[in-house]
Formats: C-alpha cells, structure tokens, sequence
C-alpha cells in the first residue's frame, strides 16, 4: 500500500523534471529556436483535473518548485500562478468536466492561456520590472500545446494508478 502511495507522489514529479528537461534541453537542440511549448504545466494541469483536490495542491507546488530550477520566474510568481490556476481548474472542472483526450486538449490550451494572463496580471504587482508581453511567442505556444497535450494525456494515463474516488471523477461522475 505505501508503494503505492510513493508511486502517486514521485511519478508527477519525476514526469514534470523529465518535461521540464525536454522543454528546455531537447527542444533547442531539435526545433531551434522555435519556442517550446509549456510541458510542465500540462502535468499540472493533468493533476488538477484528473487527481483528488485534498493532495494536489501540494504536488502543484512540489511540482512548480521544481520547474523554478528549469525557469527565470521567481518562486513568489511560480506559486502565486499556480495556485491560482489550480483554482480556476478546479473550479471549471466542477462545472465542465468529459472523459477523454479531447477535453484534456481544450483544458491544456485554456490552462496555458489562462497562466499566460495570470502571470502577466501578476507580474504588473509583484515585480519591479514587468514580465514581456511577446505576443507572436504566446500564440506559438499555444498552437504547440495541441499535440503536446496529447502526448502528456497518454504518458499520464499510462504510468497513474487512480485512486478508486478518482475514478469516477476520470469517468466523468463527481
């Protein structure tokens, strides 16, 4: 029972150092400079509809602490964002929620676009220089994480054990 426990924790961060390690060694060296699409945040989006809400946050954050040592943004933006986004998943999840791979492409594309803006707003608050806009990369992004997310749905799906409460919520049944 506790292997599996540890198998629940460990997996989505050994899953997100892996994705933060494609994104930002891999990618440069096949695509150029064409911007990488967010692999990261697609695990936590994954976790946060897809993973009970008692124990999530904590990987959120487990999750984004170790996205920091890949990333530029500061811990307070990186934790503020996400607990944010978790929230607003969370939220639409309870409201808008079907099971397969083409929800978790339309909830990847509005969990990037909706961290995109939350970052940005914050950015203006909490940080003596505001973050770039970069539009043209945003958009970019965007378009990656369409057939990212297909890939990160099946990794997740193959290595999860759901839990038999979050089975019905990856059913579709809350």
């Amino acid at each position: 029972m506790w292997k599996r426990h540890l198998w629940r924790i460990l997996m989505p961060l050994v899953i997100t150092l892996l994705a933060c390690g494609v994104q930002t060694v891999l990618w440069p060296n096949i695509f150029g400079e064409l911007t990488a699409p967010p692999l990261w945040l697609l695990v936590i989006t994954w976790l946060s509809l897809y993973r009970e809400r008692s124990s999530t946050i904590l990987l959120v954050y487990a999750a984004g602490w170790l996205t920091s040592a890949f990333t530029a943004m500061p811990l307070k933006m990186m934790f503020t964002s996400l607990l944010i986004l978790h929230l607003v998943v969370t939220f639409t999840r309870q409201r808008i929620f079907w099971s397969g791979v083409s929800y978790f492409v339309l909830a990847s594309v509005c969990s990037v676009a909706a961290f995109q803006i939350i970052y940005m707003a914050l950015s203006v608050f909490l940080e003596p220089v505001r973050a770039a806009w970069l539009p043209l990369e945003r958009i970019v992004q965007l378009l990656l994480v369409v057939p990212s997310s297909f890939v990160v749905y099946v990794v997740m799906n193959r290595f999860e054990l759901p839990h038999p409460a979050e089975q019905r919520a990856h059913e579709g049944g809350l």
